[in-house]
């Protein structure tokens, strides 16, 4: 019965593409209807998730009863045939609120750029519905269904999984509606089918052919404007959704960093990346084929990261179950968009009134930077898969390939910055600025024990921070370009303290007491407890920092800290759960990594400066980036 709503909604898709020329009354029933089709198989198999209902083979692999209803419910993001559905869903959604915008009333000129954008985005949703309905079937009955599922990995059983992943469909189903924005903008040039007004009167006839110039540029303005505020939206749903991640990294996964490079996470942050490129673009150089083909690429990278993670061949946590099939036919469906992009926007009017560009040479650098980042990025994710397809070969690239290439860029990108800044300042206060910035980073080098590299990349960061600031003030800057410049730079700096972190693997009997740098650790016992269907060791560590010329055992634990390894006897699971020390100079992260009988302990013990920056750059980007939203009738800063 499901399946045939799918792929009800499919044929209603269809429909919308073919019967272009009709009502919009008709194109708007057509729409409803398939959202409503959708809407209906995505809570039928939401009410499966809830209840467990083992009759279904999706919900076997991804929910069991003992977990709480949300997290039952989160099997709908959790698995790839249920997360497909959920994602044609959100195209379904978008077709739907796009659809709502034609009008009888409209130009007809506007009215077919309208439809053209709703035709797109129903074929693709379309498409989805079909790959849904016909490929990666959710409602698979099983003949004999079991009494209880296995439910999700005891790692994704977090608060974080609640909400990480719908806001990453979010923030992508708004990359849908921007690459349609892209493709086909409201008209800027005079519509052939309307009649020019002419005067025999010159005055007249100069009169007219100026307000219909300024009527075209206020179509231009609005094009950029509203195509900048969905971009907007993008880089804040995903911003959060990937500091959501990090973070949920951080604290669960014991392996003492935020980001691992990880194919997936990188599959999130590549659309992240082309979006601030375009809205810089934009910016710099106005709706020209290029920006368009730049604004519409987010949605096409969101595609080929579909591709890699539905298909099973990523060697990563996030992944799913290798399925061959959905994977090809994903990869029909992205050469499709990709090509129909191209030549859409290639094909194009390029004669329309084009908004006077930016001089501002800064984002024409951050848009440069902004692209190669993410060939960088694109590389290094999906390199090791056509490596994978073709010789077995499972490895993956690893952090260091992406710090020697980024780097590099953000330093650049930084100096563009804090130089644009500074060029703009009066001429005693640049010089002030960086000397302030010099102090700082002496300071912070002092504290933190930089590396050269890492020295000039904080130096970048300061410096940018502080004119930001300054220029913020002096109301040379929108509050929120002001604010997202300067958290991203303190996001930078918070990095720039990470690559100063000193980790160590230490074995520690009872009773006793070892040094790691400056860091004496005493081990006070072992504690195991039962309860439900986990076991839970937990050591008890004394922490402590050693100044010159003390001895380990002339002091007593500032703090005490206590790491944890989590047991599902049940599905042969064990999790490190990190204990965490946080201070302004940085954390003191303690990961159990072995307890034996004895209490003899293995710890892994990092010590990371600085990485509450990242948390507080990453925060006062979103909030920059909100202000920028809710800055109404007028384009971005």
């Amino acid at each position: 019965m499901m399946q045939f709503l799918m792929l009800g909604a499919a044929f209603s898709g269809l429909l919308v593409v073919g019967l272009g020329s009709r009502s919009p009354t008709t194109i708007k029933r057509l729409s409803l209807a398939m959202v409503c089709a959708l809407v209906i198989a995505t809570t039928r198999l939401g009410v499966a998730f809830y209840r467990t209902d083992t009759r279904f083979s999706v919900v076997i692999e991804s929910s069991r009863r003992a977990t709480g209803g949300f997290f039952r419910l989160a099997g709908l993001w959790g698995g790839a045939r249920a997360s497909l559905l959920v994602w044609t869903l959100c195209g379904g959604i978008v077709t739907a609120l796009e659809a709502r915008r034609l009008s009888e009333h409209s130009p007809d000129a506007d009215l077919v750029a309208t439809k053209h954008r709703v035709q797109s985005l129903a074929i693709v949703t379309a498409s989805l519905a079909l790959l849904s309905a016909l490929v990666a079937n959710p409602f698979v009955r099983e003949r004999l269904p079991p009494t209880d599922g296995r439910g999700l990995s005891p790692i994704l059983e977090h608060p974080a999984m609640l909400w990480h992943p719908p806001l990453v469909y979010a923030g992508l189903m708004i990359t849908m509606l921007a690459w349609a924005y892209a493709m086909f903008p409201d008209p800027t040039s005079p519509d052939p089918t309307v009649p020019a007004q002419t005067s025999p009167d010159p005055t007249v006839a100069d009169q007219t052919a100026a307000d219909q110039t300024s009527t075209l540029e206020l179509t231009a303005t609005r094009n950029e404007t509203s195509l900048q505020r969905l971009l907007l939206f993008v880089v804040l749903l995903l911003g959060t959704a990937l500091l959501i991640g990090a973070l949920w990294a951080y604290d669960e996964q014991g392996w003492g960093g935020y980001w691992a490079w990880d194919p997936v996470e990188n599959g999130g942050l590549l659309p992240w990346l082309l979006t601030l490129s375009a809205l810089h673009a934009i910016r710099s150089r106005g709706l020209t084929p290029s920006t368009r083909l730049l604004a519409g690429s987010p949605f096409i990278a969101t595609c080929i990261g579909s591709i890699a993670t539905r298909s099973g061949v990523m060697p990563s946590v996030h992944a799913f179950a290798e399925q061959r099939t959905l994977g090809w036919s994903l990869f029909g469906l992205t050469l499709g968009i990709g090509a129909t992009t191209a030549v859409v926007v290639g094909h194009s009017s390029t004669d329309a009134p084009r908004l006077a560009a930016s001089k501002n040479r800064y984002l024409s650098i951050a848009t440069i930077i902004g692209v190669a980042a993410s060939l960088i990025v694109a590389l290094g994710t999906y390199a090791p898969i056509v490596r994978y397809l073709a010789t077995g070969d499972r490895s993956q690239t690893t952090g260091p390939f992406f710090s020697r290439f980024l780097l590099p860029l953000v330093v650049v990108v930084l100096g563009a910055l804090g130089v644009y800044r500074l060029n703009r300042m009066r001429h005693w206060l640049g010089p002030v600025v960086l000397l302030g910035s010099l102090i700082a980073t002496a300071a912070l080098h002092y504290l933190c024990t930089f590396t050269a590299g890492s020295t000039l990349l904080a130096f970048a960061a300061v410096a940018s921070v502080i004119s930001v600031t300054v220029a913020t003030f002096e109301k040379r800057w929108s509050v929120g370009s002001g604010l997202a410049h300067a958290g991203f730079a303190l996001l930078v700096l918070g990095f720039a303290g990470s690559l100063a972190t000193s980790h160590s693997t230490t074995i520690l009997p009872r009773g006793t007491t070892h040094t790691i740098g400056h860091l004496g650790l005493t081990n006070f016992g072992v504690a195991v407890t039962t309860t439900g269907n986990r076991s839970v060791v937990t050591a008890t560590i004394g922490i402590h920092r050693i100044d010159p010329g003390q001895q380990p055992g002339e002091v007593r634990p500032d703090y005490r800290l206590y790491p944890k390894l989590i047991g599902f006897p049940e599905q042969g699971v064990l999790l490190s759960k990190p204990a965490i020390q946080r201070t302004l100079r940085g954390d003191v992260y303690v990961a159990l990594l072995r307890a034996g009988n004895t209490e003899l302990v293995t710890l892994e013990v990092h010590d990371r400066p600085l990485v509450w920056l990242v948390w507080t750059g990453s925060l006062v980007t979103l909030i920059g980036v909100l202000s920028l939203i809710t800055t109404r009738n007028r384009p971005v800063r």
